[in-house]
C-alpha cells in the first residue's frame, strides 16, 4: 500500500459503495479544479468492463487506454495519456472496450498501480467501478489516501461501511496468508454466518497477535495507516452529515479505522443535465453551491501537502467531520422554492414523496448503527 503522505505524488482512488452517487462526476470535478490549481493531474478510468469516464469529460471513447496497456505489453503507459482541453489535466482512458480487461490478474493490477506512481505529476485520481469487487477493493487499497464517495440516503451509507469492512478484510487476508493458524482462524470467521458473530476488529488483531505476533503487529499498523475519507454528495441539508457521523462512529467501532470527511456536496439539477449532455458539470457549475462545495474540497486536497493527513485547526472543530458540518451549514440548505421552481405540480408530488421517504430510510439506518446491528 502506497502512503501519500510520504510523497509528492498522491495517488487518490475514488470508489463508492454502490453506484449512483456521483462518484465520476465528482472524480472529474476533481481533476480539472486540481488542474485549476496549477497542480498536474492524470486521471484515470479504472471502471474495468465499465469504463464511461470519457463520457463525464465530453470525450468519445476512441483512444488507447487501460485495456490495451494490460492486454499488449508493447504498450507502455505514457502511450496512453491522453491531453485535454482543462489546464494541467491529462486522462487516460479505460477498457476501450478490450475484451476480457475486468478479469485481470493481482499481478496486473500491482504493476500497473507501480508504473502510475512513477508519473512525474501531482495528482493521479483512479475512478474505480461501483460496489466491491476485488479489482475495485485492490485498486481502492493500492494507497492509504482513498476516497469515498457516497449519498445521505439508507443503502449508500449501508453499502459504504460494507465496502469498508470488504477492503479491511480483504488487505488482512492477503497479509496474513503465510500464517496457516491465522487462516484458519479468518476462514473460521468468514464461514460464520450468524448475524452480528463477526467481532470486532480488536478482537481479531489481538487474535491474531496469539497466533503469529508480527503479523498481528503489521495488521495493527496498516489500520493506523489506512486513512479512507468521505466526500457526502448530494445532500439536502446540513444534517445529513448526522449519517455520517454514524458511520465513521462505526467505522471506528467495529474496524479500527478512522474514516475522515472532506466535505458535503448540496444535491444539484444542473449535474444530471450535464451527464446527459456528456459534459463536464463543474466547467459549467458557475456560482451553483455544488460547484463551490467541490472546489473547496480540491483546495483542502491542494493545501494538505501531506494528504491523507489535512492541517485541522483543532482547536476550533474536533474533527474533519465537523468542519464539514459548519461548512454545510454556512452555505445554506438548498431551498425547497427553489429547486422546485422549474417543476410541474405533479413533479413537485412525485419530489416530496421522494423525500418523504428518504428521511424514513434515514431513521432507520440511524437506527440500525445506533444499536451496533452491523459488523
Amino acid at each position: 500500500m502506497i502512503h501519500s503522505e510520504q510523497l509528492r505524488t498522491k495517488i487518490l482512488p475514488i470508489a463508492g459503495g454502490k453506484g449512483g452517487v456521483g462518484k465520476s462526476v465528482t472524480a472529474a470535478s476533481l481533476g480539472i479544479l486540481l488542474g485549476s490549481y496549477g497542480k498536474r493531474t492524470v486521471l484515470v478510468d479504472l471502471d474495468l468492463g465499465g469504463s464511461n469516464l470519457h463520457t463525464y469529460l465530453g470525450r468519445k471513447n476512441n483512444t488507447l487506454g487501460i485495456g490495451n496497456y494490460l492486454a499488449s505489453k508493447d504498450i507502455a503507459i505514457g502511450d496512453i495519456i491522453q491531453s485535454t482541453e482543462h489546464e494541467n489535466l491529462r486522462f487516460i482512458p479505460g477498457d476501450v472496450l478490450v475484451e476480457g480487461v475486468a478479469n485481470v490478474s493481482y499481478g496486473q493490477k500491482r504493476s500497473l498501480i507501480a508504473a502510475l506512481a512513477k508519473l512525474d505529476v501531482d495528482f493521479v485520481l483512479l475512478d474505480l467501478g461501483s460496489g466491491t469487487h476485488q479489482n475495485v477493493i485492490d485498486f481502492f487499497l493500492a494507497s492509504n489516501s482513498g476516497i469515498l464517495v457516497s449519498t445521505p440516503q439508507a443503502p449508500a451509507i449501508l453499502n459504504t461501511y460494507g465496502f469498508l469492512k470488504n477492503a479491511v478484510f480483504r488487505h488482512v487476508h492477503r497479509s496474513t496468508g503465510s500464517n496457516k493458524k491465522v487462516s484458519e482462524y479468518l476462514k473460521k470467521l468468514h464461514a460464520e454466518t450468524t448475524a452480528n458473530s463477526t467481532p470486532p476488529m480488536t478482537e481479531i488483531v489481538a487474535r491474531i497477535k496469539k497466533l503469529g505476533k508480527n503479523i498481528g503487529t503489521e495488521v495493527e499498523d496498516f489500520l493506523k495507516d489506512f486513512k479512507p475519507h468521505l466526500i457526502l454528495n448530494m445532500a439536502r441539508s446540513h444534517q445529513d452529515l448526522s449519517i455520517a457521523r454514524s458511520l465513521r462512529d462505526l467505522s471506528r467501532k467495529n474496524l479500527d479505522i478512522e474514516l475522515a470527511c472532506l466535505g458535503g456536496v448540496h444535491y444539484e439539477p444542473e449535474v444530471n443535465r450535464a451527464v446527459t449532455e456528456q459534459r463536464p458539470f463543474i466547467t459549467g457549475a458557475g456560482s451553483c453551491t455544488a460547484g463551490l462545495q467541490l472546489d473547496r474540497i480540491a483546495q483542502k486536497l491542494v493545501h494538505s501537502p501531506e494528504f491523507p493527513d489535512m492541517p485541522l485547526d483543532l482547536d476550533i472543530y474536533q474533527d474533519s467531520f465537523e468542519l464539514a458540518g459548519i461548512e454545510m451549514e454556512s452555505d445554506g440548505d438548498p431551498e425547497a422554492a427553489g429547486e422546485a421552481g422549474d417543476l410541474r405540480p405533479e413533479d413537485l408530488l412525485e419530489v416530496m414523496a421522494a423525500q418523504k421517504k428518504e428521511i424514513q430510510e434515514l431513521r432507520q439506518t440511524i437506527h440500525n448503527l445506533t444499536v451496533g446491528g452491523l459488523r
